[in-house]
């Protein structure tokens, strides 16, 4: 969920809500993100998706949310990212992880 709203997003409803997410449930997010993704998800990119605001009606969102994306997003420490592990059936079966 969080890949596929982060990363092909360009409406401003997927991003509505995230600004007020603290750093450690975003942190949590990625976290999750990594386990069922594995490779294919990129933290990186799902952190610049959060604060470019150029495309869709993305730039129809009010300043003030676009400061708190930017704000959590910039709190979020890569290096202390949460360790976790996908369960069975919520995962991807793919053997590239």
């Amino acid at each position: 969920m969080l890949k596929a709203t982060v990363y092909k997003t360009l409406r401003s409803k997927g991003f509505v809500g995230y600004g007020d997410a603290d750093p450690v449930t975003l942190s949590e997010a990625l976290a999750a993100g990594n386990a069922v993704y594995g490779k294919t998800f990129n933290v990186m990119v799902a952190l610049k998706a959060l604060t470019y605001f150029e495309d869709g009606n993305l730039p129809n969102l009010s300043v003030t949310v676009q400061e708190q994306l930017r704000k959590t997003a910039l709190e979020v420490k890569l290096d202390r990212l949460p360790q976790t592990v996908g369960r069975p059936g919520i995962t991807r079966r793919d053997s590239s992880r």
